[in-house]
């Protein structure tokens, strides 16, 4: 497979419009950099449809390495939309970059759910479960889809708006969304 950039624009920015992009900033010089290069490697290959991955010589290429600030390699970016959105720095083991990316990861189906809570604040129920319900089918733990269709349910379907919500934790992003869902079931 070939990851190295020949052409940061098309190869990194552009691409990063359709997914996301793992910048490895490296040099052929750098230990860490050859630790590190096999184990982003193995996660670009297991984890192919959720972002590509392209590694950039900072020898080969120096003004992209300076125009984003790049000190210390090995520098990992993650470009979105044409920008980073997240880095880090440095040989970390497979399992914390694992852990990092699920962080990172931009979610691919904000732009729906941003829709689906437009809905719901318009009291259109029924389109936003219409819209939520494919995304819960695709990603089944997805946490802001399942607290936006529990509330969606909560007038015709509490058993499954608690269930939906019954996982849902208070270190959660969405444990607002659950709380109120549960306290709203307690009242009856």
């Amino acid at each position: 497979m070939g990851y190295d950039v020949k052409n940061f624009e098309t190869d990194v920015i552009q691409l990063s419009a359709s997914i996301p992009v793992l910048v490895d900033f490296w040099a052929e010089w750098c230990g860490p950099c050859r630790t590190l290069s096999p184990v982003l490697e193995r996660l670009a290959i297991k984890h192919e449809k959720e972002w590509a991955l392209k590694k950039l010589n900072t020898e080969e290429f120096p003004d992209i390495a300076a125009q984003y600030g790049i000190q210390s390699i090995p520098n990992v970016k993650l470009f979105s939309d044409g920008v980073v959105v997240n880095e880090f720095v440095g040989a970390l083991p497979e399992s914390s970059i694992e852990q990092w990316l699920r962080v990172a990861l931009p979610d691919k189906f904000a732009k729906q759910l941003d829709t689906a809570e437009s809905l719901i604040r318009s009291r259109h129920y029924g389109d936003a479960k219409a819209m939520i319900e494919p995304i819960l089918s695709a990603s089944h733990d997805h946490e802001r889809a399942r607290s936006l269709l529990a509330f969606c349910l909560l007038s015709d379907d509490r058993k499954r708006a608690l269930d939906l919500v019954a996982p849902l934790d208070e270190a959660s992003k969405y444990w607002e969304i659950a709380e109120t869902i549960l306290r709203c079931q307690s009242r009856r």
